[in-house]
């Protein structure tokens, strides 16, 4: 690994003085920057090297700087990785790693699968796309709660469509809405490694859904999806169905804490029959009777789906009353939520009938 070190002396002064450990002059950097990122751009436009690629070190440790004031207390090291073989992370994702060894925090992310990161933002989403094609080891990647918005998305996205080593990959929390959405859309359309895309509780909407599930073919390595409250109504159920229909590679679908109808159950139910779906969450929505009326249907004749989530849909008899007369002809299902406060005695007693039937094979949840 080609490595360049750098005393770099911070007092009052109104330059800074950057050198290798061989004592050549990498940089003069005058006036000194206010904040560590502007610092750190400083360094990449004087050096060439990104800003991605800079730890600032203190006697072979990492320092936990998270201020100019605190770099001014003294003297500090800035260690510049310039091989394109270096793993390159920004310092809140080493100090998330809990490793106060320099060379030993280096070793660990070179041959890291799973990573995740917090304390983050759009630039570290930036910082660590870049970061991506030097980490080949990474399976799992997760920037949940980074606030990392449309731009930090599409800078992942960037990153992923010419990725083939990562298969997890976490989003939730991160306040992407529509555009982010069809960046990532974008991506997929060209990865067909990524497995699993967690997107709970961000902004996607209908339109968010549509542009990233339009990537979802038959071609697509992605097996898991969570799209978990995300403001989603049956026009975004309508696409994930259409999806489905289209022979995506899904196994696993999240639409739970949405704002499905019975509509957009209706579509998921009858996208059942093309395709080999294992598992759908569906709780806390609106899909009612007649939208479990539509999965009784779906079941009668699906066998590929081993669980099924409906609770807090408001489900009545009538549609538990449907659902267990399916039951009675489908030999899959082995785990079915659908606890529903507005299921009373006749639907209760349809489903407990049919569970003992069913036993040790179904697993019910009322």
């Amino acid at each position: 690994m080609a490595v360049a070190r750098a005393l770099v002396p911070f007092f009052e002064e109104a330059a800074v003085t950057v050198r290798n450990l061989a004592g050549d002059v990498l940089a003069e950097i005058s006036p000194v920057p206010a904040c560590i990122s502007e610092f750190k751009r400083e360094i990449a436009a004087h050096t060439g090297i990104p800003g991605v690629a800079q730890i600032l070190t203190s006697e072979d440790s990492v320092l936990e700087l998270s201020s100019m004031e605190m770099l001014l207390e003294g003297s500090h090291e800035i260690l510049l990785l310039v091989d394109e073989d270096a793993p390159l992370l920004e310092l809140r994702w080493i100090l998330d790693m809990q490793c106060t060894d320099l060379e030993e925090t280096l070793r660990i992310i070179k041959s890291s699968t799973f990573l995740q990161v917090s304390k983050g933002s759009y630039a570290g989403a930036v910082d660590m796309a870049e970061a991506l094609p030097l980490l080949p080891q990474l399976r799992q990647l997760r920037l949940c709660g980074n606030g990392i918005g449309d731009r930090g998305a599409t800078a992942v996205g960037t990153a992923l469509s010419t990725n083939t080593n990562l298969k997890e990959l976490d989003l939730s929390c991160n306040q992407i809405e529509v555009v982010g959405a069809k960046a990532l859309g974008r991506a997929l359309s060209a990865n067909c490694t990524l497995e699993q895309l967690e997107l709970t509780g961000n902004d996607l909407w209908d339109n968010g859904v549509k542009g990233l599930l339009a990537a979802l073919t038959k071609d697509s390595g992605m097996t898991c999806l969570n799209l978990a409250s995300n403001k989603v109504s049956d026009e975004g159920a309508k696409a994930a169905a259409a999806a489905l229909s289209a022979g995506s590679s899904l196994r696993i679908l999240s639409l739970e804490r949405n704002k499905l109808g019975a509509e957009g159950a209706a579509s998921l139910a009858a996208a059942l029959a093309a395709t080999s779906l294992m598992e759908l969450r569906l709780g806390l929505n609106f899909i009612g009777d007649e939208g479990a009326a539509a999965f009784a249907e779906a079941l009668v004749t699906n066998s590929s789906l081993t669980e099924l989530r409906l609770e807090r849909n408001a489900i009545g008899d009538e549609g538990a009353q449907a659902v267990a007369r399916a039951l009675a002809l489908n030999s899959t299902l082995s785990s079915l939520h659908i606890s529903n406060h507005t299921i009373l005695n006749a639907g209760r007693a349809a489903l407990e009938s049919m569970q003992k039937e069913r036993q040790p094979s179904l697993k019910l949840k009322l």
